[in-house]
């Protein structure tokens, strides 16, 4: 297999895309940032992923600004898996 530029910068942006995804992970993980669900009259009303709870530091918020383009396919997975409208448990 022949390496060229095109195909080394597809494999370096591959990988800075899947270091990407992996930091957020380990961030839910670790609950830097979290999903959270509101019920009213034993309805959804709210999905939302934000910044965990932090006592020390405002290290959460900023990791939630970095990772705001996967925290709103987060949230879209969210409304489709339980619709706004769908009875809470």
């Amino acid at each position: 297999m022949k390496w060229n530029k095109k195909r080394f910068g597809a494999l370096i942006l591959g990988g800075l895309l899947l270091g990407y995804a992996l930091g957020y992970v380990m961030c839910r993980k670790r609950q830097y940032i979290v999903h959270t669900s509101a019920c009213a009259g034993a309805q959804y009303s709210l999905h939302d992923v934000v910044a965990g709870d932090s006592k020390m530091s405002n290290t959460n918020e900023a990791l939630a600004l970095l990772y705001t383009p996967l925290r709103y396919v987060e949230i879209f997975y969210w409304q489709r898996r339980q619709p706004i409208g769908s009875a809470c448990p």
